[in-house]
């Protein structure tokens, strides 16, 4: 957060920018605990997804991040003459270098496409197939809502049946010892 209010210039920093870089820093904090925490126990299926696919977009994200700073991280400058103009310049002394530079690359690699596989049809899909499951439970539980309601109207109805059978048979009673 610091380095991003760092990043403004000292003229262009009064109290609402700054105010404001905070509020943006608090919302990002927020949405990634939310994200790392995962979907509440009540979460149905669509929205377990969902979080799950961001989750696992943040945190190839962050490891993005990580190893394209561990290759950009250099170690030291080389003095090397350049061929075409004959003057000295600087070649970077990367931090990785050989095999270990090459795997991180196919990671970089591998991550973009991870994240774009996400942010696409495999997102999509695992999307659509939540949303799936989740329409099929709420029709389950639709279809218990309504067997409840109709067995509560049915009870009414029995109950009902029952105080008028009760009262027919104290009139027929009363019927037959008038007779």
């Amino acid at each position: 957060m610091e380095a991003r209010i760092e990043a403004v210039p000292q003229q262009s920093r009064t109290e609402n920018v700054q105010r404001e870089l905070i509020r943006q820093g608090a919302e990002q904090y927020a949405y990634e605990m939310r994200v790392r925490g995962g979907a509440g126990h009540d979460a149905n299926p669509y929205q377990q997804e969902e979080l799950l696919i961001e989750h696992e977009r943040l945190e190839a994200s962050e490891k993005l991040v990580q190893l394209q700073a561990d290759l950009l991280d250099v170690h030291g400058w080389n003095a090397v003459v350049d061929e075409k103009t004959g003057q000295t310049v600087g070649d970077p002394d990367y931090r990785l270098k050989g095999d270990a530079r090459t795997a991180a690359e196919h990671e970089v690699a591998s991550l973009k496409h991870q994240l774009a596989v996400l942010e696409g049809v495999e997102g999509k899909r695992r999307l659509e197939r939540a949303l799936y499951e989740t329409v099929q439970e709420r029709k389950k539980l639709q279809e218990e809502v309504d067997i409840d309601r109709e067995a509560q109207a049915d009870a009414a109805r029995q109950v009902r049946a029952a105080r008028v059978a009760d009262r027919a048979k104290a009139y027929r009673k009363f019927a037959e010892t008038e007779r």
